[in-house]
């Protein structure tokens, strides 16, 4: 597995089929394009989706923390202020963490967050099918 903060870890879901299931590699390769530089202005933070954010809290959230302060620090002096980008239930765990953190700490080092598909609301379908079951779009 990559180093945490190395956006290898979040490029492909599947290392053995790389093509097929390709995860954030348009963004990434979208940032490169850029300008931005992996391991010096460009970082990802895989987590395990099957922990709970109590359990993230614990272990996750630290690194993260850490995670962003490198980015922070690493902009040349300059210490820019980072720009998170999360997907689906990172955003709410994302979400957490920043609650987590001091307004100071979020203002000094938080840009902006850019949130792909998260389930701020809910997720419908999964609602639709507690109540009226799934049907696989076939005709029932």
């Amino acid at each position: 597995m990559a180093d945490f903060g190395s956006v290898d870890s979040v490029r492909h879901l599947d290392l053995r089929s790389p093509q097929l299931t390709q995860y954030f590699e348009p963004i990434i390769e979208r940032y490169l394009s850029l300008g931005y530089q992996e391991g010096r202005n460009l970082f990802a933070a895989p987590y395990d989706f099957r922990l709970a954010p109590q359990q993230l809290a614990q272990e996750f959230f630290p690194k993260l923390k850490q995670l962003v302060e490198r980015a922070h620090s690493a902009s040349g002096g300059q210490k820019k202020k980072v720009t998170l980008v999360c997907h689906s239930m990172g955003c709410t765990n994302l979400l957490l963490f920043l609650r987590a953190q001091s307004a100071a700490w979020r203002q000094s080092k938080v840009r902006k967050l850019i949130a792909i598909s998260s389930p701020w609301g809910g997720a419908v379908k999964a609602l639709k099918a507690l109540l009226v079951g799934e049907q696989f779009g076939l005709p029932m």
